[in-house]
């Protein structure tokens, strides 16, 4: 289950493994706990983080108690967490004026999207995935439609899957799909770890130390760079099937 956070500087997707009997079980004790003490409908980091929305009203200490239990519950019960990034002005210097190229290969969440499942496919065995893969995606209008309808390409033609990847990309709402709303409060703490890479003026997420450690999963991150993005534009311009 996968989710994205970005602004003008960076895009990130980030979102956490598990089997089909492990995601039951999550997201029955997700509901639970969201319906606990100061009972909430969803959870959205950018809610959690700005204390607006369903946090407007909720004291610190609840609503950080609040995101404590839904990480424990993400420790229990998944595998593996998978962040892909990019810096957005490095990508439109390859792809914003790519004239040549459809416009499906001129969007970041496109490009962040095949990465990541090709990371994932290609490096997941180093952390005892060995798949099949289904991926569920938050959906965003038009960006979607660009993942569906070039599947085929990058599937079978680039060959960048082999037979990990077993379907189509899905796309579900985070606000109802619930394994989704652990895959924002990832992209989420991401895109700010990121922040605070690339800038002094994000100030730091202050969570408690159990928050953060207690029984974390494990997170396969990378940054798409400079060079890959170069590369990968070379790749998409010589191909013939594109």
């Amino acid at each position: 289950y996968i989710d994205e956070s970005w602004d003008e500087d960076i895009f990130v997707m980030s979102g956490y493994i598990s089997t089909n009997e492990r995601w039951v079980n999550f997201s029955r004790e997700w509901t639970d706990t969201l319906k606990e003490d100061q009972a909430i409908k969803y959870f959205k980091f950018s809610e959690w983080i700005k204390r607006n929305g369903q946090f407007s009203r909720m004291h610190d200490w609840k609503r950080v108690a609040k995101i404590a239990k839904l990480n424990k519950i993400v420790g229990d019960y998944t595998i593996l967490g998978i962040s892909v990034a990019l810096r957005k002005r490095e990508f439109k210097k390859h792809f914003s004026d790519a004239k040549s190229l459809p416009g499906r290969f001129r969007s970041e969440h496109f490009c962040v999207a095949y990465s990541l499942m090709s990371q994932l496919n290609m490096k997941g065995e180093i952390f005892g995935i060995r798949g099949p893969f289904e991926f569920t995606f938050d959906e965003q209008p038009m960006e979607s439609d660009k993942i569906k309808l070039n599947w085929d390409y990058f599937r079978f033609v680039m060959n960048y899957f082999g037979k990990l990847i077993v379907s189509e990309p899905k796309f579900a709402d985070d606000k109802i799909c619930v394994p989704l709303q652990s895959a924002d409060m990832l992209a989420g703490r991401m895109f700010r770890a990121l922040k605070m890479k690339y800038s002094q003026h994000t100030s730091p997420i202050w969570i408690p130390r159990y928050h953060l450690d207690f029984n974390t999963t494990k997170i396969f991150s990378f940054i798409i760079t400079d060079e890959e993005l170069y590369a990968l534009k070379q790749k998409i311009r010589s191909s013939p099937d594109r």
